[in-house]
């Protein structure tokens, strides 16, 4: 019961408290802006006027600054809107600003009306509001101190304008040089661009921009030039529309409606980065020459499929021409011997013949074989030298001949011969006292169309003969102009590769001298000689002198990697080969601030290499997974080497960002890397010194996390060991 009374009178207790404090907070707020319980200020004290109207004014000025404040700075947080990065911390500062101003002008009130409880109140509320700005700046410094300043802004503004700039011209060298056209269009069709070649096929004005409007001149008819194209099927129209087009061969019909030429052409939609379109290209070439090469070539190979169809009907009509006349089929034997392009004169009885200069260049005859002058047959030469004909107009040139001779016929003009479809000479057979009879001139005219058809089929075969040599010649000459550029490029890869190598202990070795002459010139200063000064530019020039002789061993390794028969192989230890490795890199190691981990090193382990070239393989390894691990908060390269029977291996590892899936084998391609720095030839050297030395690498990703660069070497090489290295 007395429990039950205490705990009751405590409630009253509390109750009763809580509600006078309730009350003394009412009454403070009732009279908040009451005056009778305190004097003016002007009456506190002996107050001078002076005194007292300095700190009127003085508090009223700082309350007017404290209102300007805030208002610039809500005025400048609006017009910068979105881009202004604390917007919230700067409505409270603003608060807080407002909040002090107005603290002032109540200090100046009181001088007249003493409001002091409202002046305790705006002093409480500027201190909760103090107290806020002070948390907020306190969470968002790490924030603002990340945020770039204007500086470090405009100095990378102006890099990327001077790499877009670069960019921007190597783009224009690139479409200048370029034997294809190439069109660029915006969203909506309009032409932005047009290089040289494009100018020159279309016969544009170089100096007139208008080039939608002289496009707009041409008609373009696809479906070997029956359809022409409306305004939506235009290719550049499509390719700004997002369609891709390939292959699509157009022809182009100038202002005459004449067709001008036939292209060739693809086009690809212009997109950005979000996948936005805001653009289409065209690029296309001139196959104009080209379409005519390939017809004529089509055409010829259909006569000389006919030709060679009715070669059996020929020569069987040869053969039954002059039954038993063996004099007369070895004149016919004769002309199929020469040249397409002859004249030539056999009598049956062959006492004598005539060839032309051609048959006689050819088969390098004596001058006596000439037999009847040339006004002897400068009619047939007449008649047919020069005349453009096909196979129909041969013969009914041959059969004018006929008609033209008459009855009393000493020699007779056997056709035409017929090369490049152009009658070249004539074929004159039989030159005898007695006039031929109709019988044999029957036979005659029978045999012109025969020989004519023979002598075509003959040129045609040479044509086509002489095309295959120069085909094969050309092609050679192109086999022969890529080895020498393969040998161009692979002598180019090399120097890069050498360039790359040499840096690093270049720089090093500049340094190292660097530092020794500072330190001696110090020395020199000090007009005394200091032990520990000498002896450190003594540690310099020999870590200078170490610099130097890798970077000559450097020199030797890339000349073992051309001339495999220098390789130099000697028994070198895993352990002081680390060692080594270390120690030269370690400046290197320092300035990236990571840890190497040798504990999973067999140091015992024995293998035969070339020590230059496998320390060049270890320190483009750990430069490697240097470079991976920047910037990263955790920098661990770990390296282990363990051996077999017959290989030993050894591993780097690093806590980067590891390997992407499609780039495990493309690592280790010359010039592929996926930094802004570097040539990508390092790894690339790292698997020509393995495949040196008989063995493979492979790159993979940790279970941990980075990339693991495994590396096996055969412990035994076949070629004779040279005496062991002193270093190892």
């Amino acid at each position: 019961m007395t429990i039950e009374l205490s705990r009751s009178m405590l409630l009253i207790v509390d109750w009763s408290r809580v509600k006078s404090w309730g009350n003394r907070m009412f009454e403070f707020f009732q009279k908040l802006f009451d005056t009778s319980d305190y004097p003016p200020r002007w009456f506190c004290g002996n107050w001078s006027p002076g005194a007292g109207w300095l700190h009127v004014l003085s508090d009223v000025a700082t309350f007017a600054a404290y209102v300007a404040i805030p208002m610039a700075l809500l005025w400048m947080v609006r017009r910068r809107g979105a881009d202004f990065r604390f917007p919230k911390v700067a409505w409270l500062f603003a608060a807080f600003i407002f909040a002090c101003g107005s603290v002032h002008l109540v200090e100046a009130i009181i001088f007249w009306h003493p409001i002091y409880r409202l002046s305790g109140l705006l002093k409480l509320i500027t201190a909760v509001v103090s107290w806020a700005s002070v948390i907020a700046v306190i969470r968002v410094a790490p924030l603002a101190l990340n945020v770039p300043g204007v500086l470090a802004i405009n100095e990378e503004l102006r890099l990327e304008v001077e790499r877009r700039a670069r960019t921007e011209e190597r783009l224009t060298a690139i479409l200048t040089s370029m034997s294809d056209g190439v069109i660029v269009s915006d969203a909506e069709g309009n032409i932005e661009l047009v290089n040289p070649a494009a100018v020159s096929i279309f016969k544009f004005d170089p100096s007139d921009r208008s080039y939608s409007e002289r496009l707009s001149k041409y008609s373009l008819l696809c479906d070997e030039g029956k359809t022409e194209l409306r305004a939506e099927q235009l290719p550049l129209r499509r390719a700004a529309g997002g369609e891709e087009i390939d292959d699509l061969e157009i022809n182009v019909l100038c202002e005459s409606k004449s067709v001008d030429k036939t292209i060739l052409l693809q086009g690809r939609p212009i997109q950005q980065g979000s996948g936005k379109r805001n653009g289409g290209v065209v690029i296309f070439r001139d196959i104009t020459q080209l379409n005519e090469t390939l017809k004529d070539r089509d055409l010829q190979m259909q006569r000389l499929e006919r030709m060679t169809a009715s070669a059996a009907q020929v020569t069987h009509a040869l053969q039954s021409a002059n039954k038993g006349d063996e004099t007369f089929l070895r004149v016919i034997a004769d002309v199929f011997d020469c040249s397409t392009v002859m004249l030539s004169m056999c009598e049956p009885e062959n006492t004598s013949s005539w060839q032309d200069n051609a048959t006689v260049e050819i088969y390098r005859l004596e001058t006596q074989y000439r037999g009847i002058t040339k006004e002897s047959h400068e009619l047939p030469k007449n008649r047919f030298s020069e005349i453009p004909c096909d196979r129909l107009t041969t013969e009914a040139i041959g059969l004018d001949v006929f008609s033209l001779i008459g009855n009393d016929v000493h020699h007779v003009g056997i056709g035409g011969l017929v090369t490049d479809e152009r009658v070249r000479g004539v074929l004159i057979v039989g030159d005898r006292p007695e006039p031929f009879n109709n019988e044999e001139l029957d036979l005659l005219k029978r045999l012109s169309r025969l020989i004519s058809a023979a002598v075509f089929t003959r040129h045609q075969i040479e044509f086509e003969t002489n095309a295959r040599i120069a085909a094969e010649k050309e092609l050679t000459a192109s086999r022969k102009q890529l080895e020498r550029l393969s040998r161009i490029n692979s002598v180019g890869e090399m120097t890069a590769g050498i360039a790359h190598e040499l840096n690093q202990p270049l720089t090093a070795l500049i340094n190292f001298t660097d530092a020794a002459h500072q330190a001696l010139d110090s020395s020199l200063n000090n007009k005394s000689i200091d032990e520990n000064i000498v002896a450190e530019a003594r540690t310099f020039a020999r870590r200078a002198n170490e610099q130097a002789l890798r970077a000559a061993g450097v020199l030797k390794s890339i000349r073992s990697m051309v001339q495999l028969d220098s390789i130099s192989f000697s028994n070198v230890r895993i352990g002081p080969l680390i060692d080594e490795t270390c120690r030269l890199m370690c400046d290197e190691i320092g300035d990236h601030q990571a840890d190497i981990d040798v504990s999973h090193v067999n140091r015992s382990i024995e293998f035969q290499a070339d020590r230059i070239q496998v320390e060049q393989l270890l320190t483009n390894l750990i430069r490697n997974a240097l470079q991976a691990m920047a910037g990263t908060s955790q920098k661990c390269i770990k390296l282990s080497a363990t051996s077999d029977a017959t290989n030993v291996t050894i591993s780097v590892q690093d806590t980067g960002g590891g390997i992407a899936k499609n780039e495990s084998e493309k690592i280790f391609d010359a010039f592929f890397t996926n930094r802004s720095t570097g040539l990508g030839l390092g790894l690339k050297i790292c698997r020509s010194i393995v495949e040196l030395h008989g063995g493979h690498i492979q790159a993979s990703n940790a279970p941990s996390g980075g990339a693991v660069f495994t590396v096996t070497l055969p412990t035994k090489q076949s070629v004779t060991v040279v005496s062991q290295d002193r270093a190892f």
